[in-house]
């Protein structure tokens, strides 16, 4: 077991660009499914009531997959945000140990 760790920024952010598709892929499944709603005359001698079920069911499901967009979107925001801190941190922690250094007398010289 080792005390070290590295985190790729880049690999951080590609992955919140997939992310991202995804996210955008939902939405766009979530409006196709709007439309997909068959006449309740397709439905037969159970008509409406069967209509109406699925018709509730389908405002059921393109809410939850509205949410799930929305929940992943805010992941998505968070962890590129995160990653941009960790790499501000980063730059500045080594910026500070290269300054300390510098200011260290040159033996041998």
């Amino acid at each position: 077991m080792s005390d070290r760790y590295e985190v790729s920024v880049s690999e951080v952010l590609r992955v919140v660009q997939q992310l991202s598709g995804l996210t955008t892929d939902i939405g766009n499944t979530t409006g196709q499914l709007a439309g997909l709603t068959p006449p309740v005359g397709s439905y037969g001698v159970i008509g409406a009531q069967a209509g109406a079920a699925a018709g509730t069911a389908q405002a059921e499901l393109a809410a939850t997959l509205k949410a799930m967009e929305m929940i992943l979107a805010e992941i998505g925001k968070r962890v590129q945000r995160t990653a941009e801190k960790y790499a501000d941190a980063d730059k500045k922690t080594s910026a500070e140990f290269l300054r300390i250094v510098d200011g260290l007398p040159r033996i041998g010289r």
